[in-house]
Formats: C-alpha cells, sequence, structure tokens
C-alpha cells in the first residue's frame, strides 16, 4: 500500500542537507557578478534540434534560422524573469508546508520591429504555446552562464503581446512580450 503523504514526511523534506561551496569573501566583488538583464529569447518549435551543449551561445548561433518555421529562432530585446507565485502543499497532517511549483514570468521588450515579429506577438495574443523558449542574459565576460532553460528548455503556461505605438514623432513601435512557465526547481543555466 503506497504511503500516504498526509501523515507522512518524505526522506527528501526533513533529510540532511548537503551545502555547496560559497565564495570565502562575499563582502565585495572578489568573484565575477554576472548581469541578469534578459537580452535575448531562443524559440525552439517542436521538432527543431537544439545543441547538446545548450549553455553555448555560440552552439545555439550555428543552428538559428529566423526564415524556416521548423527551425530554432532567435528574438532580440530587453527583459527580465520576475518570480512570481509559489504553491505550497500541507504535509504530514499540517505539519509540514512544502514548495510545489513556481511561476516565473518573463517581460520582453522587441525593440527592432518586422512583420516577423508581429507574427509571432499575434499567435501569442491567440494563446499558442507550442514551442519550449531559452533566455540569453547578458552575462558578464564569460559565454557559459548566459543561457538559462536546461536540457529541454522552459514550456510556457501563459502567452501575450502587446504592441505599443506611442505618441510622439520620436517614438517606435514596441511588442511587449509576456511568457508565465512554471517549475519545482529554477531551471539550469
Amino acid at each position: 500500500m503506497p504511503d500516504n503523504p498526509f501523515t507522512y514526511l518524505p526522506i527528501d523534506v526533513c533529510g540532511d542537507i548537503e551545502l555547496p561551496d560559497f565564495p570565502l569573501i562575499q563582502d565585495c566583488a572578489s568573484y565575477p557578478q554576472y548581469r541578469s538583464e534578459v537580452c535575448g529569447l531562443i524559440i525552439q518549435p517542436p521538432g527543431a534540434l537544439i545543441p547538446i551543449d545548450w549553455y553555448n551561445f555560440l552552439s545555439w548561433e550555428a543552428i538559428f534560422d529566423n526564415s524556416d518555421p521548423a527551425k530554432v529562432h532567435y528574438l532580440v530585446g530587453r527583459g527580465g524573469f520576475i518570480p512570481g507565485d509559489v504553491s505550497k502543499t500541507t504535509l504530514a497532517g499540517g505539519r509540514v508546508e512544502e514548495n510545489r511549483e513556481r511561476t516565473q514570468r518573463l517581460q520582453f521588450s522587441v525593440l527592432n520591429l518586422d512583420y516577423g515579429h508581429r507574427d509571432f506577438g499575434r499567435k501569442l495574443q491567440s494563446n499558442n504555446k507550442n514551442f519550449s523558449f531559452w533566455l540569453q542574459t547578458i552575462g558578464g565576460e564569460e559565454t557559459e552562464g548566459t543561457i538559462l532553460g536546461g536540457d529541454y528548455g522552459m514550456r510556457p503556461v501563459f502567452v501575450d503581446a502587446e504592441f505599443v505605438f506611442a505618441q510622439g514623432n520620436a517614438s517606435r513601435k514596441v511588442m511587449n512580450i509576456t511568457i508565465d512557465t512554471e517549475f519545482i526547481n529554477f531551471p539550469a543555466w
């Protein structure tokens, strides 16, 4: 008979924690401090191949093809990947509360628009979520650590796009993309 999660505690909830290494000196920038602003959105349609070393932007550059709908696409812009809600569950008859899915929201502005960008935004407005995605951050001196999404990418649970046509003779068209995703542990980078 399976264990009832409301009357017992799984071993990983109360087990020992193995702490990772931290820098000894943390009160100054004695170790690399990478920038976190999102500058690129990598979009994988179903069936498109991705590089084995997904964490290396140079490997992605070799397969980007923004003209073939069946290939991986790349959007340039500016944005952030901000935490949202955390769903929780109660275990052991109410004695322990455990985190479950976490929601994270991408807010991403595409500043240089053409008709392809417009068409993608309209697909997002129609709730098309049939893709995986990775994020590229500004990072730092190294290319490692600038791609976020793990081996399989992230899957959207909510998508939207807004087209901003501001007033003023110096204004430009902007597309603001919103993508929500959920996971238990933050995706690898």
